[in-house]
């Protein structure tokens, strides 16, 4: 589990030092790239901090690795479906609520995905839709990891909020599931 956080935070800086003086050939950044996009979908283990031992905190370093893909000069999206299929499985593999700002560096990733071209606002805007969707759906199963995910993703949504500041369509939209979510949990006037 640690060797695989941290190759996940390895391959990050590689990858951050390859977008400053490019080093990697076309191979090696495409290997990097593919695992930087799986890494996420396949983690099992969702723990922070260890006691005893460290970090483990594979959300958070795959987030990171995900973030150097996405801001990458050279990566180009060939299939968006299989970057926006990272929340979903991310979600689904959750057993117990995060407890040490995952979402934070997952919003993270997926805003720098925007930020750098890489994933347009309207295809990000629907992954939105499309998630929030299947989120409240999920609640239909009444059990306590239901109620953890949609925690989570109120908290995605929340971080999406202030990471797109300077961009208002997404703000917009954004804003619009805060408020559903308030409303849903009884917190309107």
């Amino acid at each position: 589990m640690f060797l695989r956080t941290f190759c996940a935070l390895l391959a990050s800086l590689i990858l951050d030092n390859d977008q400053k003086q490019p080093f990697l050939n076309m191979t090696n950044r495409k290997t990097i790239f593919n695992w930087g996009i799986a890494y996420l979908k396949k983690e099992k283990d969702f723990r922070g901090f260890v006691s005893q031992k460290a970090w483990a905190h594979s959300i958070a370093h795959g987030s990171d690795l995900l973030g150097s893909v996405l801001s990458h000069p050279f990566f180009e999206v060939d299939n968006i479906a299989n970057i926006f299929a990272i929340i979903p499985l991310v979600f689904q593999n959750m057993q117990k609520p995060f407890v040490d700002d995952e979402e934070q560096r997952l919003a993270f990733a997926f805003f720098q995905g925007v930020y750098f071209g890489k994933i347009s606002a309207g295809d990000f805007n629907s992954l939105v839709n499309c998630f929030n969707k299947q989120i409240y759906d999920q609640l239909a199963q009444n059990n306590r990891i239901s109620w953890y995910r949609l925690s989570s993703w109120f908290k995605l949504l929340q971080n999406w909020y202030f990471y797109f500041s300077g961009n208002k369509p997404i703000q917009d939209k954004l804003l619009e599931k805060i408020v559903d979510y308030n409303k849903y949990m009884g917190f309107s006037i």
